[in-house]
């Protein structure tokens, strides 16, 4: 089994190098894809009806919101941060939350306003190469509306969009804050099968070390599996917390039928959760094993 080298760290060092010195809520994109362009889609719906819009500029997305409807705004474009702190400004955020929307390097979290919900995520898959590819997400809820920004080179929430387009299910009879709960939900199914492949690496590899194939390169494919599970717990442990912290929010911006289905989504993280640590401890143990057959042989 051959396993692609994770994100390098160097460019890390590179995003995380901009933001040095500077003072908190200084909006700056901490990412690397500066000449990507902006694109916003407006989906709008109800019980009864269902569009979808192209917008040109941040300016245009409020002045959009029709009262009584459903506002879905997915801006995809991260590097345009003059947009996107306009947005923010007019939403009522923070700097020190807008700041989070483009900071790449931002760990999972959930802050709440005086009139809005923000929720930082990251999106976990693997290429076509079996690596491991990691895009931030960041989700703004306030009245009647959700905004997601994102810089995934991929369609994002395609099964969630083609429910809305068909009506199927109860999404379109529901608000904003369970069209978020959709959004989640389709993430942590990601996760779901993201763990999945994970539990097959690690039991390809166990069977390699039983036939005693290469050993350097058995050695270096344990080193990355525990590099790639280190970083997929630090994406999914913090989804426990911020899932309870938003069942617990006071106030109208998510209803009390909302809340139930984030609970049971909370039970689906622990599910990911308790899998991530299973192959986190089959991975060491292989490691142990690894190692007791290597002295063995010597």
């Amino acid at each position: 089994m051959k396993l692609r080298k994770i994100a390098k760290s160097r460019d890390k060092r590179i995003s995380r190098s901009k933001k040095i010195g500077l003072a908190p809520g200084s909006v700056i994109y901490t990412g690397l894809k500066n000449k990507r362009d902006l694109k916003i889609d407006l989906i709008q719906y109800d019980s009864e009806s269902f569009e979808e819009f192209k917008l040109k500029t941040t300016q245009e997305c409020l002045s959009a919101v029709v009262p009584g409807k459903v506002n879905w705004f997915i801006i995809d474009g991260l590097n345009h941060v003059s947009e996107i702190e306009s947005i923010g400004l007019k939403s009522n955020m923070i700097l020190l939350d807008i700041e989070d929307l483009v900071n790449i390097a931002q760990r999972p979290t959930v802050s709440f306003g005086e009139d809005y919900l923000k929720v930082i995520f990251k999106l976990l898959s693997y290429d076509t190469a079996q690596e491991l590819v990691s895009e931030h997400l960041s989700m703004v809820l306030i009245k009647e509306s959700l905004i997601i920004f994102h810089e995934s080179d991929e369609p994002v929430f395609g099964s969630v969009k083609d429910r809305i387009k068909t009506g199927q299910g109860r999404i379109r009879s529901r608000g904003s804050d369970y069209l978020m709960f959709a959004l989640m939900d389709y993430i942590v199914d990601h996760y779901f099968q993201l763990t999945e492949s994970l539990t097959e690496k690690v039991e390809l590899l166990e069977d390699q070390i039983f036939k005693g194939d290469d050993q350097e390169s058995i050695t270096n494919d344990i080193q990355l599996l525990k590099k790639e599970v280190v970083r997929i717990r630090r994406v999914v442990n913090p989804l426990l917390d911020i899932i309870g912290r938003i069942v617990r929010l006071e106030g109208d911006l998510i209803s009390d039928p909302t809340k139930v289905f984030l609970k049971d989504l909370q039970d689906h993280v622990s599910q990911v959760v308790e899998s991530v640590e299973m192959n986190r401890e089959m991975i060491w143990g292989l490691m142990d094993m690894h190692m007791t057959l290597i002295s063995n042989k010597m």
